[in-house]
């Protein structure tokens, strides 16, 4: 009797494992590159970093530099990158060597249905770093 019991506890665990290990999980779609559009609008050239990843400051080692060199106003430049948010860090007017502004997170933009969002997956990133207006 506890014999054949143990063989039922035994089929019943089998098989429902089983119906279990069919169920593959779906693999995560792949990134979707997207260009990133960085422009300034200052009087003096600064210096600017963008970065794929979350720490801060952006030049931290964790991080992945992506751009790292000085823009003046009115210059633009393009690249490209599959985060979903990069790292973004500039210097400032008054200390244009070596004034570093605070890290901040620049986002794809979202797409709201309903209340779910989503990150718009072909989106450019677009950094617009302001300082004061040239003269």
């Amino acid at each position: 009797m506890r014999a054949r019991a143990f063989l039922v506890a035994t089929a019943c665990l089998v098989v429902s494992s089983g119906a279990f290990a069919q169920k593959k999980p779906q693999p995560p779609a792949p990134p979707t590159s997207t260009p990133v559009i960085v422009s300034v609008q200052s009087a003096k050239k600064l210096k600017v970093q963008i970065a794929e990843g979350n720490t801060m400051p952006c030049d931290s080692f964790q991080n992945r530099m992506l751009f790292n060199s000085t823009m003046g106003s009115g210059e633009s430049t393009l690249g490209n990158t599959e985060a979903l948010c990069l790292c973004v860090r500039h210097t400032t007017d008054a200390f244009p060597q070596g004034g570093w502004s605070d890290s901040k997170m620049v986002c794809r933009p979202k797409t709201c249905k309903g209340k779910v969002c989503k990150p718009t997956p072909a989106a450019p990133l677009k950094v617009e770093i302001k300082g004061a207006p040239p003269r």
